[in-house]
């Protein structure tokens, strides 16, 4: 789609697909453009996916002095008259759609006066440690999971079988944090685990057993931490908090005293 009113349209980034490593490694050799843009020469690794992380540290082996260019918007002087250098705290270099962060296509750009051999992008404190089902539902021939997998810990696989750790069965490919199993025998109960890369190795979540389905909607984990909300801690709370409508005016309060005195008339 081109803007109206716009007469030309100029493309600058053709994203490719790719999966995230636990270390991300690029070389000059195999990764690396020579790339010009406003007349300025750059040498260019593009389309750098990261795994999701609380930050990343960036190390980069060549020679020459010059400057780095993060995403197009940050510029940072770099020395590698020793051989190497070390950028950290990589993710609040930029804020926004520029920020240096998992699920985006980041660009790392050296000026002329730098060769780079090779960059190396590490995760910092990365933000999923252990796969946990979070919910659950079982209807008809179909159980579906809700995971706590992001998009850089896929694609991952799920397995089941109707015995307690024998999984005959495999379907692989999930993308997203939410998996469905179909065409279950509707009689049986299954037993299923997630395998997700994390951190480099392949982990497996906590076995699950679906029973035959007898409930709709879905079913949290009770393995996982309930979460805490504010208010509603008591019927006490829920009255100060909202108001019941009563077709008859009647308080929440003058209800539930009724109800007593007519259970327990005096």
């Amino acid at each position: 789609m081109i803007p109206y009113g716009c007469g030309r349209l100029r493309i600058t980034h053709f994203p490719k697909i790719g999966e995230a490593q636990e270390t991300v490694v690029r070389t000059a050799e195999r990764d690396a453009e020579i790339v010009k843009d406003n007349g300025v020469t750059y040498q260019e690794f593009d389309n750098v996916i990261v795994p999701a992380a609380n930050n990343y540290t960036l190390h980069v082996r060549g020679n020459g002095v010059g400057s780095v260019v993060i995403n197009g918007k940050y510029t940072q002087e770099i020395d590698l008259s020793t051989g190497s250098a070390t950028i950290t705290d990589l993710k609040n270099l930029l804020s926004g759609g520029f920020r240096f962060d998992a699920e985006q296509y980041n660009n790392i750009r050296f000026t002329d006066g730098v060769t780079v051999d090779e960059i190396e992008v590490v995760p910092v404190e990365r933000s999923i440690t252990e796969i946990q089902i979070n919910s659950t539902r079982r209807s008809g021939d179909s159980i579906k999971l809700v995971t706590n997998l992001d998009p850089q810990e896929t694609p991952y696989r799920v397995v089941y079988g109707t015995e307690s750790g024998v999984y005959t069965h495999t379907v692989r490919g999930f993308n997203s944090n939410t998996a469905t199993l179909t065409g279950l025998d509707t009689d049986e109960t299954y037993y299923v685990k997630v395998i997700a890369p994390i951190m480099g190795q392949e982990e497996e979540s906590a076995e699950m057993a679906f029973e035959p389905a007898s409930e709709c909607g879905l079913k949290p984990n009770p393995n996982v931490p309930t979460a805490v909300y504010n208010g509603f801690n008591s019927l006490n709370y829920m009255e100060q908090d909202w108001k019941l409508y009563d077709p008859n005016g009647e308080s929440f309060s003058a209800r539930q005293r009724r109800r007593l005195q007519d259970r327990d008339p005096i």
